[in-house]
């Protein structure tokens, strides 16, 4: 949560990943630009590259990894 706030008080955009609609909300609440349900969408890359304009991610934060390590990877941006 801490984490979601200081990118947007950097002026940066954070796009939450989250298994439930409820976590999503509160991260959207506290400013997330948006919100994926990597259930719903389980390769949740693309959308990531749409929201980003094709950019990709800068930074990610994830301290589970597990099964969503691939789709992280497919998700970052050149030189992130």
């Amino acid at each position: 949560m801490a984490a979601i706030q200081l990118v947007k008080l950097a002026g940066a955009r954070s796009i939450a990943v989250s298994s439930s609609q409820a976590k999503l909300d509160i991260c959207l609440k506290l400013g997330s630009f948006a919100g994926i349900n990597y259930k719903e969408n389980p390769d949740f890359s693309s959308l990531v590259m749409d929201l980003s304009d094709g950019k990709g991610a800068n930074v990610i934060l994830d301290p589970v990894m597990g099964s969503n390590f691939n789709f992280n990877l497919d998700c970052l941006a050149m030189d992130a």
